[in-house]
């Protein structure tokens, strides 16, 4: 049985990205720091999912189901570079009226160059099929010899049950047109990110297309499969740059511990890990 398993879940995987993911590999776009652990495991195809807190960093809408108090963190050195290193940590309060409230702190770079991140989200069902949620952050950026700046960006998601086991999601960011820096301001980059999922109570297929502005759109897509009732198989794929994405899950009680990893073209592999608490 567990070995039936393994074997069902590549074949999901090599069906799901060789028959829809590589005729489409003209497409592109640039880097994202994938917040959360799970959602990295997924390639960061998040914005249709609305199971966990990681949805605020991908759609605010995605809060939309959460119940209770909410807790996760992840970390990672990116490319296995030293001194830069990503980090995460956010809380979530479900209420079954008044929605979801969340919070989320990321911290990026090394001594020279820092970037911060606080995030302040909602998300709330409006009615059986759909939900609404917004997004404040507060950008922080520190250069040694250059100063340092702020900056307040706007975020809007949707989604939306369309059959039983099937959702969309659309997540519009940096509507504001927020723009950073000391003497020189530049403008942070807007994007636009719509998915489409399948969800039921062993398996995840999700996929999402993101435009980036001064990018071209770049397909992310990923693959859950519960083993059991305590583990969790991911991969996922992102074209352009072209790099895989794997990752772990193992759920007990009210706690879980995830690892991912994925790769890049030139740099080496990153690995991440992660824990989330449900109160």
């Amino acid at each position: 049985m567990k070995h039936n398993k393994y074997f069902s879940f590549s074949i999901i995987c090599y069906l799901f990205f060789h028959i829809i993911i590589y005729p489409m590999n003209s497409w592109a776009s640039g880097e994202f720091l994938f917040p959360g652990t799970r959602s990295t495991g997924l390639g960061g195809a998040y914005t249709a999912i609305d199971q966990d807190l990681e949805a605020l960093g991908y759609n605010p809408a995605g809060l939309k189901n959460l119940k209770k108090f909410n807790i996760f963190s992840s970390t990672k050195k990116l490319y296995e570079i030293d001194g830069l290193r990503h980090t995460v940590l956010g809380f979530g309060y479900g209420t079954e009226k008044n929605g979801v409230i969340g919070l989320m702190y990321e911290d990026l770079g090394y001594s020279l160059h820092t970037e911060k991140t606080i995030t302040v989200g909602y998300g709330r069902n409006i009615n059986r099929f759909m939900g609404i949620g917004a997004n404040i952050k507060l950008y922080s950026i520190d250069i040694s010899g250059f100063g340092s700046d702020n900056a307040v960006g706007i975020d809007l998601g949707y989604q939306a049950r369309i059959f039983e086991n099937v959702q969309i999601g659309v997540n519009a960011k940096n509507i504001n047109n927020p723009k950073i820096g000391s003497s020189i301001k530049k403008e942070l980059n807007k994007s636009i990110t719509g998915g489409l999922s399948y969800i039921n109570d062993f398996l995840i297929l999700s996929v999402d297309a993101a435009k980036e502005t001064d990018y071209k759109v770049q397909l992310r897509t990923g693959v859950e499969l519960k083993i059991f009732e305590i583990i969790s198989l991911r991969c996922g794929y992102n074209n352009e740059p072209s790099r895989w994405f794997y990752g772990l899950g193992v759920n007990v009680k009210k706690i879980s511990f995830s690892y991912s990893q994925y790769n890049h073209p030139y740099l080496n592999d990153t690995k991440q890990f992660g824990i989330s608490i449900i109160f």
